[in-house]
């Protein structure tokens, strides 16, 4: 009998606990863009459903789904544009969604990619998109922060278009930069002194990480490259620790005033006196997948695909302490993938 009335009493607590985590996605995707707000609400947009290197209309999505602690599913709002690898940050004013590469073929036709040049931001207040400046160029597998007022858009390639020429890619050599808090602002470029793309982007404090990715010789590669907004400044970062994906296919995230980052490897790994330092074995290995803020001492893992290519669930990850020990380094294990074994990869 008491047995029983403790399994009442723990009954509420547990189902509100997995209501605290968000729900296995409406759509299992990968190379897709993820925000939270403050307030904990999470969104997330387009991707890829299908598999790697085959992509068509019907794969490649623009829909937009909203959850927040207490939902039990996700709420689907309002669709746009199908986008793969497209950035989504959470502002005060709305969500912004920047870039992204569609399929124009059908599923079967021979491929026709084009990368996107739309920025828009989702206005909660009336559930719309509304367009913003256009970018300079057409941009996906790059991605973007946040810092202050100025939007910072790095890395990718341009496909489609005059860009295009037997399935070749553009690389940019450039950054952009938009200043969301003037009416009339317009996107400045500027020098990159590099070319990557599948990497990831996160800001701590005043500077800017380029994070792992694939180099224009179609190399993975684990180098970090910093940018310091006060000065315009570049200059290399730690690198990841080697794997044999490299830094390819990156998330990363910060929290609380620490900077995280994971891959293909399943480790979380935080940037720690100017070292990456593994710090928390996720429960699902993932890599083109999102982190995202999750509450106090807490990430969620989104979207994203194993190795072997399976879609991932959703994973609430516990943060330990800012000096908890160091886990022994795994990122040297695995194998590579056969797909990227000599091989040039679109994935984002």
């Amino acid at each position: 009998m008491k047995t029983s009335i403790l399994a009442f009493l723990l009954m509420p607590l547990a189902v509100y606990a997995g209501a605290d985590v968000p729900p296995d996605l409406p759509l299992p995707v990968a190379s897709f863009g993820a925000a939270v707000t403050e307030a904990g609400n999470v969104y997330f947009y387009g991707g890829h459903s299908g598999t790697r290197h085959k992509y068509s209309r019907e794969e490649v999505h623009g829909d937009f789904f909203h959850w927040q602690p207490g939902l039990e599913k996700w709420e689907k709002l309002q669709a746009d544009e199908p986008a793969q690898g497209a950035s989504l940050i959470a502002t005060d004013k709305g969500v912004l969604r920047i870039g992204g590469m569609a399929a124009r073929n059908a599923k079967g036709e021979k491929q026709d990619l084009w990368s996107s040049d739309t920025v828009s931001r989702y206005e909660p207040s009336d559930k719309k998109w509304q367009a913003l400046p256009k970018m300079p160029d057409r941009r996906s597998s790059h991605d973007s922060v946040l810092v202050g007022h100025v939007l910072y858009v790095i890395g990718g390639w341009a496909l489609g278009g005059d860009n295009q020429k037997a399935n070749e890619a553009k690389w940019h050599d450039t950054y952009l930069t938009l200043d969301l808090s003037k009416a009339d602002s317009t996107w400045q470029s500027h020098p990159q002194p590099f070319e990557r793309r599948a990497l990831a982007v996160q800001a701590a404090g005043k500077k800017v990480y380029a994070i792992g990715g694939m180099n224009e010789d179609h190399e993975l590669t684990p180098v970090v490259s910093v940018l310091d907004t006060t000065t315009g400044q570049w200059s290399e970062g730690p690198p990841l620790p080697q794997d044999k994906l490299g830094g390819f296919g990156f998330a990363a995230v910060s929290h609380e005033g620490r900077l995280f980052a994971s891959g293909a490897a399943g480790m979380l790994l935080e940037l720690r006196n100017n070292e990456w330092v593994s710090v928390v074995k996720l429960k699902h290995p993932r890599f083109f997948h999102r982190l995202v803020p999750g509450g106090a001492g807490r990430l969620f893992a989104i979207g994203g695909e194993s190795r072997d290519g399976k879609k991932a669930a959703p994973e609430s990850i516990v943060l330990p302490s800012a000096d908890s020990p160091v886990l022994p380094d795994e990122n040297v294990t695995g194998s590579e993938p056969e797909h990227l074994q000599g091989k040039s990869v679109q994935k984002k």
